[in-house]
């Protein structure tokens, strides 16, 4: 392999090359090994081994050489799209001195062997979900598309031969232009600079969902209420974030909702796997917190009335936002209201002075949500009971009783005043410091049905 690098074989012939060596190594080496024992004759064990080191060699060979025409990044890629289920096996194959394939590689290369270890080939998800529910699953995650994007610039600018490298010439530029750039300004302000510099993985929230309907309405009530990126708009468009940022979504291979939008991603969610049920991906910014946590972990509700009117007041401001450009949100709960930023300082410090602030409120969970005016249908997402307004819960008994049993139609129509009773709830909650209505943890589901009943 190293011969045929050198000479400048193209991409085929690197990959026929490799494909043979694979075969002989691994194809006929998993059906062999299946079938030796512990009685085999030593000579069989040798030849596998020896096949497998000849591969380990040809594909660290490849990995690792210097490309600046891109011959072994095209090898390498078509090899891994064909063996897409060893990906992980080839990335982490470790040659004589132990160090692993993607440790080895050169930048481009190593990319795209990191990227395929990564959920959609960018994410990198924490094994805990932070919210389970019927519809959907939320799980924190890190999005390292950025980093792969800033180090392959570096790459093709420098022609830097492998990761480290890259990170040392980095390391270098940070310190030039910090001390450039930072000259005469304070150390909170150097301290911050830094730190935005140096995080290239991005902290997002994937929403995995089972409804493409549940998923349309969060990007549609988002499109219909915020700016994006056209010229113009009014003041309270440009002004803070009233809903979570959406960065982007994922679909099912052949799908496809806005294909004009540029944040509609192109790599498919895949069809197996551990959330196969939720084929469809929303990614958010990731909070620091729901105003549910907060209440919980601060205890604030009942006992700190400073902290309740600050997030009473946002929390109207982010209605009368939504109202104002004819949506309502459908489901205003406490889970569903979160804070993006702590009340901690740029140094580290906490104000005590600022210390009843939790950050600016933003709403989230917006697959409820729907035009004023429009009538509510059965196939759309039902709000928590315990948050629900009381002619919601008179609809949705009526909607789920027997046709047969249904003796006059009932029509419900979305209007502001849905909001200003989920509004009240949370306002009770914090004023009270407990619920209105007794309710699943769970769920926000009301337990006791002589409540429901007496909305």
């Amino acid at each position: 392999m190293q011969v045929a690098i050198e000479g400048g074989e193209d991409s085929r012939t690197l990959l026929s090359l490799l494909d043979n060596e694979w075969n002989v190594a691994y194809t006929g080496s998993f059906n062999k090994i299946s079938s030796i024992t512990d009685n085999a004759e030593p000579a069989s064990k040798d030849l596998i081994l020896k096949a497998n080191v000849k591969f380990t060699k040809y594909w660290h060979d490849l990995v690792s050489a210097p490309d600046p025409a891109g011959i072994c990044l095209n090898a390498a890629v078509s090899f891994l799209d064909k063996h897409p289920r060893h990906c992980e096996l080839l990335a982490l194959l470790p040659d004589k001195y132990g160090r692993t394939a993607v440790d080895m590689s050169s930048p481009r290369i190593q990319i795209a062997l990191q990227s395929r270890l990564l959920f959609c080939r960018r994410y990198e998800l924490d094994v805990i979900p932070v919210h389970v529910s019927r519809t959907c699953e939320v799980i924190f995650a890190k999005d390292h598309q950025p980093r792969f994007d800033h180090f392959e610039a570096i790459a093709m600018d420098t022609g830097l031969s492998n990761h480290q490298e890259l990170l040392k010439e980095k390391e270098n530029e940070e310190v030039e232009e910090g001390q450039e750039e930072n000259d005469g300004k304070s150390k909170k302000e150097m301290t911050k600079n830094q730190k935005q510099s140096s995080d290239y993985n991005l902290p997002v929230a994937l929403k995995f969902m089972r409804s493409r309907e549940a998923l349309q309405r969060e990007i549609r009530c988002r499109r219909e209420t915020e700016n994006w990126g056209e010229a113009g708009g009014d003041q309270e468009r440009r002004g803070k974030s009233y809903v979570i940022e959406v960065l982007g979504w994922h679909l099912p291979q052949g799908e496809s909702l806005f294909p004009e939008d540029p944040r509609e991603r192109k790599f498919a969610t895949p069809k197996d796997g551990d959330r196969s049920e939720f084929p469809y991906i929303l990614v958010m910014r990731r909070a620091k917190q729901s105003c549910h946590t907060a209440m919980q972990s601060r205890r604030f509700a009942g006992h700190d009335i400073m902290r309740c009117q600050q997030i009473a007041r946002n929390l109207a401001r982010c209605l009368r936002r939504l109202h104002r450009f004819g949506v309502i949100h459908g489901d205003v709960k406490p889970r569903n209201i979160l804070f993006l930023d702590e009340e901690d300082t740029t140094d580290g410090t906490t104000d005590r002075r600022k210390s009843h602030r939790l950050g600016d409120l933003v709403l989230c969970d917006l697959d409820v949500s729907t035009s004023i005016g429009s009538a509510r249908q059965l196939s759309h997402k039902m709000p928590s009971s315990a948050h629900s307004a009381p002619e919601l819960q008179r609809w949705k008994i009526w909607a789920a009783l027997p046709e047969r049993q249904r003796h006059t139609s009932m029509q419900l129509k979305a209007s502001e005043a849905l909001d200003i009773w989920g509004f009240g709830t949370v306002l009770y909650e914090l004023c009270a410091g407990q619920e209105l209505f007794d309710r699943n943890f769970a769920d926000d589901e009301i337990v006791d049905v002589s409540d429901e009943m007496r909305k």
